[in-house]
């Protein structure tokens, strides 16, 4: 099975360029342009190549790569090794967000990926860890990992960047599985904005 390694990076208009075999550019606030798209803040898009960094402001680079970073490299916020079994994969960058109190029921997903907390205040309750994620909180969560997600009561909105790393029929497909029956039924107040389901090879690097 390959190993692949999944990053999150914090970059400015300082950062050095980072190869990938491709990732999601979100930019936090600023201006950048990236393949001659000019991005508003708050946008995200896919890249095969080094991304571009801001001209202003800051961004989080959310990256798939055959090797691990550098542990040196600037802005290096977290790296989490992975094992694919196949040689095409999904890589989907989205958001989640939460109304005051609302609440992700147990559940899992079948692939693994980071998540970066924007908003708000989250308490992720695992099988065996529980945290509290407050801005810029970053936390991995392993495939068919079940974990269980509180919104803060206290806070207008709680919102989350998502990477994961897919098999390729999930394209297009939201990929949460509730694990209670029970919950099934409860309202589910949080609302899911995809940004891109982007295929790639896993046997070639950007």
């Amino acid at each position: 099975m390959p190993e692949l390694f999944l990053s999150v990076i914090r970059m400015t208009n300082t950062s050095p360029a980072v190869d990938c075999i491709g990732g999601g550019y979100w930019l936090e606030h600023g201006a950048a342009t990236i393949d001659e798209t000019t991005l508003n803040p708050q946008d995200a898009v896919f890249v095969t190549q080094r991304p571009r960094n801001p001209e202003t402001g800051a961004a989080v680079f959310f990256g798939v790569h055959q090797t691990a970073p550098n542990p040196d490299t600037p802005g290096l916020l977290a790296c989490e090794a992975v094992q694919i079994d196949h040689s095409g994969a999904l890589i989907r960058l989205d958001q989640v967000s939460f109304p005051p109190g609302a609440i992700a029921y147990r559940h899992i997903h079948p692939g693994p990926g980071f998540r970066y907390l924007a908003d708000g205040a989250l308490q992720i309750i695992s099988d065996h860890h529980e945290e509290a994620a407050t801005p810029g909180h970053i936390w991995f969560e392993p495939a068919n990992s079940p974990v269980r997600a509180e919104a803060s009561p206290d806070h207008n909105l709680t919102r989350f960047l998502r990477l994961m790393l897919l098999p390729v029929e999930c394209e297009g497909k939201p990929t949460i599985n509730i694990l209670d029956p029970a919950d099934r039924e409860k309202p589910r107040l949080q609302t899911t904005h995809r940004f891109f389901d982007q295929r790639v090879d896993l046997g070639h690097s950007g």
